[in-house]
This record gives C-alpha cells, structure tokens and sequence, in this order.
C-alpha cells in the first residue's frame, strides 16, 4: 500500500487568477481515495488562508475558488490527497491572484476644444503613466 497520486492539471503554475476560479486535477490510489483538500497558503505570510475540500468523480477533482475573498497578492495552491487507511500525498503551485485592473493616467494632450483640436491628418503624442496595485 502506497500513498496516493496526486497532480494540479488546472490552474497552470504561476497563472494569474482572477474572479471565480476552478482548481481541478487527478488523484488515485490502490485501495481507493478517501479524499482530496485544497489549501490556498499566503506565500508572504506563510499561512493558510483557505481550506476546502474537492469533489471527487473518478479519479479527477474540482473545486471553485472564489479570489474575491483573497487580497492580491502571490499564493501556494496545494492539493492534498489522502486514502483509507490515512495515507497522505501533496502536490502544490504557485499562484497570484490579480482582481484589480491597473490604472492609466493621461496627462497629455490635455482636453481638446475649439481651435486646438487637431485635424485627422496630425500627429497626437500621448504621455501618461500606468501601474498595478
């Protein structure tokens, strides 16, 4: 009797996730599965921030993450499988979670009207300066 087989098919590893997220992947084991946990680990503190269990058909399991409940920030995904007679196997990625777009400041040209708007024909340069939080 071994420990289970366990792999993270979805998301890829270093993926930024976003919204609604579903974790999927294989496990199996000789003497059947007993159950497969996702753990989300804050990869700046260290600490479990989410624990929940997949759904199990087969040998495939799922579960949804909601990233909404999560600050942006990078994460540990780690897929824990374990058997009947307790056995345990982990295998884990590397995530971040990006919810907020960035932002985009125009500073020129400013607004246009009358006599400074320019034909179809010219030349506009625009400058600005964007970032992510």
């Amino acid at each position: 009797m071994t420990a289970p087989e366990v792999r993270i098919t979805s998301p890829a590893p270093d993926a930024y996730l976003g919204g609604t997220v579903t974790v999927t992947g294989t496990a199996s084991d000789d003497t059947g599965l007993e159950s497969v946990m996702l753990i989300v680990t804050d990869q700046t503190t260290e600490v479990p921030v989410l624990t929940m269990p997949a759904t199990i058909s087969g040998t495939t399991f799922s579960a949804a993450i909601d990233t909404h409940l999560l600050p942006d920030r990078k994460y540990t995904i780690t897929a824990q499988a374990t058997d009947g007679s307790g056995k345990q196997r982990d295998t884990e990625l590397s995530t971040t979670v990006d919810n907020n777009p960035p932002t985009v400041l125009v500073s020129t040209p400013t607004a246009y009207g009358g006599d400074d708007t320019p034909n179809v024909s010219e030349s506009i340069t625009i400058k600005g300066e964007a970032w992510d939080s």
